[in-house]
């Protein structure tokens, strides 16, 4: 799919203006800059300690910003705004008695929501079935998935998870990532957090990668972990240049990077029939450069360094 044009007309769902968080000397989140735009399914990919946590609590507006700011759905403000917003941060608490049904109804009666989401809520995290059994009956998994139940009951419009599947074994795992890319199939945004780059491999569409409080990388899933050739190209006519691209067969993804084009090729394509098939369509090319990017030596350097 050619997301380059799309996703500029996309609207962002939340943007970051060198948002900062100190805690005494210590400087958690350092002048983060994100723009995430509505659709995406956007991790915030880092080791432990690296800020996530935090962002994710700032965004929210449960911990206090030393510096910088934050807007969500182009700079809406307010409690219905908080309104739109679903979200696990921590560990969710329910009572352990009471069955996911009169958990929900808690949580509705809370958030000042009618209850007209519950069997769907239910049924998406596969735990209709379950409704009349204790909460302190249920396995890690299944409280995972009533509190992603519970995030969903207002139906919002952008999801917000924090390590959806920390401490799980690989069975709810699976079943999570299925949930979260079942949810992302609806037209929700989601933002999560996790020290797992085979998770964010496998359920983000765009991710970021901190260290430290500090933003090193950011990007599309498809272009920065996928095995396609990447290439950069530019030509002295750069809307003849976009055409020439959206109808070449061989391209899979366009993107803009930096004032400049960045294209995905098929994995059977070659740079030398690219260069052609761009020079037969009348073009001059300015630029041309296979990117070699090695993300994923890239981030197990950084968590051993961490």
């Amino acid at each position: 799919r050619l997301r380059n044009i799309g996703d500029r007309l996309m609207s962002n769902i939340l943007t970051t203006t060198n948002l900062t968080k100190r805690f005494g000397s210590l400087k958690a989140v350092n002048e983060l800059n994100l723009s995430i735009k509505e659709g995406q399914v956007f991790g915030l990919l880092g080791p432990n300690g690296s800020g996530k946590t935090t962002t994710l609590g700032m965004i929210l507006g449960v911990t206090a910003v030393t510096s910088g700011s934050f807007s969500w759905f182009e700079g809406e403000q307010g409690h219905e705004t908080r309104k739109k917003i679903g979200a696990i941060l921590e560990q969710p608490i329910f009572y352990p008695g009471y069955t996911a049904e009169e958990n929900l109804k808690i949580v509705a009666a809370i958030k000042q929501i009618d209850l007209s989401n519950m069997e769907h809520v239910l049924r998406l995290v596969n735990l209709w079935e379950r409704r009349h059994d204790r909460f302190n009956g249920y396995s890690l998994g299944m409280k995972q998935r009533l509190a992603i139940a519970s995030a969903m009951l207002c139906d919002p419009k952008a999801l917000i998870l924090d390590e959806p599947t920390n401490g799980l074994d690989p069975e709810g795992i699976a079943q999570i990532r299925q949930i979260i890319m079942n949810i992302a199939d609806t037209g929700k945004s989601i933002i999560l957090a996790s020290h797992l780059l085979d998770e964010v491999q496998k359920v983000c569409t765009h991710f970021c990668i901190l260290r430290k409080g500090n933003l090193i990388h950011q990007g599309s899933v498809k272009a920065d972990m996928g095995n396609e050739l990447r290439v950069a190209v530019d030509a002295t006519h750069r809307e003849s240049l976009q055409k020439a691209l959206q109808e070449a067969s061989m391209v899979s993804d366009i993107t803009e990077e930096e004032g400049r084009l960045e294209v995905s090729l098929a994995t059977d394509a070659d740079i030398a029939i690219f260069s052609k098939h761009l020079t037969e369509q009348g073009l001059v090319l300015t630029h041309l450069e296979v990117i070699k990017k090695s993300l994923e030596q890239q981030f197990l350097e950084i968590v051993k360094n961490s």
